[in-house]
């Protein structure tokens, strides 16, 4: 069920990206992390997504805490400002390098400077994957 018209909020998803990322992986190039406002509905992946006018500026902040399994091993957080690259598409997303020493990442997603109500910030837990074989 999709619930138009309710409760904004921030989504681990990017709807011209093909949906939402379950993993981030170790490669020489960064991995993607993507984002959309909107409403959850009930039921596995339903959710309306907020259509923005094309001008439309607002951004959405992601800072990426990597995880390592040797506690000498502490990489810096990572902040990331997530845009929308094509003004037609709805989602949010920014690349980010992860470290060789990860096995996983927390993300906070966040949109300070969102004109309408406050939208709460929403993190989730990420594993940190090798790179699926290119042929």
């Amino acid at each position: 069920m999709i619930h138009f018209d309710g409760s904004l909020s921030l989504e681990f998803c990017s709807y011209c990206g093909g949906g939402s990322s379950t993993e981030l992986a170790r490669d020489k190039r960064p991995s993607e992390v993507g984002a959309s406002i909107g409403t959850p509905g009930l039921g596995k992946g339903s959710f309306a997504y907020w259509l923005p006018e094309p001008d439309d500026k607002s951004k959405v902040l992601a800072e990426v805490e990597f995880i390592c399994p040797d506690a000498a091993v502490k990489p810096s957080p990572v902040k990331l400002s997530l845009t929308r690259a094509d003004p037609a598409c709805c989602s949010f997303t920014g690349s980010v390098q992860v470290p060789k020493e990860a096995t996983k990442a927390k993300v906070t997603l966040t949109a300070p400077d969102w004109k309408g109500d406050k939208l709460p910030a929403v993190t989730r837990e990420f594993p940190v994957v090798e790179p699926k074989s290119r042929r």
